[in-house]
């Protein structure tokens, strides 16, 4: 795993291990900031489904609480995660946009 660079131009790091993957379900990986707003350990659930021709992402993201996932929510970080799904479309040469779905966080 590996950092990045917020909006303010503020470098952040993490850290974290793959706890499972399983091929082409599933991959679960755990992680943690350098600078640890969260309160804790995430641990990311990614499932990948097929149907029609078409694969379906659906990353879970479990936060050590609900004041931390509200946190997470509040830093516009759901926004660049779309970024980062449509980068990875480009670049396998896949011209639709993802479909934005909220998340029942985000209810």
């Amino acid at each position: 795993m590996s950092g990045g660079t917020t909006s303010a131009a503020r470098t952040w790091g993490s850290a974290g291990a793959y706890r499972e993957i399983v091929p082409p379900e599933r991959i679960v990986h755990d992680e943690l900031f350098d600078e640890d707003w969260t309160g804790g350990e995430t641990v990311v659930t990614t499932l990948f489904s097929e149907e029609n021709g078409k694969t379906t992402v659906t990353m879970t993201a479990r936060y050590s609480s609900s004041a931390a996932r509200d946190q997470a929510l509040g830093t516009g970080m759901t926004k660049g995660v779309e970024a980062e799904l449509r980068q990875a479309r480009r670049g396998l040469g896949l011209g639709v946009s993802p479909q934005n779905k909220k998340s029942a966080a985000e209810s």
